[in-house]
């Protein structure tokens, strides 16, 4: 069934976005050229919404516009993509490798840390335990408490 135009609020809602993806769409020429109204109104079609529909879906694994107007490319060239969808999942997944093995050695420095926290001499309770009275004394702090254990430095 082929869809009449629809304005931009009506090609949004039926392609599961908002106007404002729409308008990146056309703003970095994903979507081609179409008729408009008399007003300038843009008219959308049953094509722009399968597009829109794509770019959402290929935004919500993490591709880039580069990635997506690569895709459009060589389907609009009468190729099937699947070998550059394949080649920007396999650089997508890389990225989230690099970015996980980041994080986790972001955890094992903050874990490690808390440990050598825990095992401070001093035991009063943390800045958010203690009422809202600031301590004025750092003389009533223990000495055996510094932040070089924390950063990974003996005093």
């Amino acid at each position: 069934m082929a869809l009449p135009g629809l304005t931009i609020a009506q090609a949004a809602k039926t392609a599961g976005v908002t106007r404002k993806p729409v308008r990146v769409c056309e703003a970095r020429s994903l979507l081609p050229a179409t008729e408009r109204t008399t007003a300038g109104y843009r008219l959308f079609d049953e094509s722009d919404i399968e597009l829109l529909t794509f770019s959402r879906r290929a935004r919500a694994v993490g591709l880039h516009t580069d990635g997506i107007r690569d895709v459009l490319a060589v389907h609009n060239g009468g190729i099937p993509p699947c070998a550059t969808v394949r080649d920007l999942l396999d650089d997508r997944i890389a990225e989230l490798d690099a970015n996980v093995a980041e994080l986790l050695t972001l955890y094992k420095a903050l874990a490690d840390t808390w440990r050598r926290a825990d095992h401070c001499a001093d035991h009063s309770p943390s800045p958010s335990a203690r009422s809202s009275k600031i301590r004025s004394s750092r003389a009533s702090r223990s000495p055996h408490c510094s932040l070089g254990p924390y950063l990974g430095r003996t005093r």
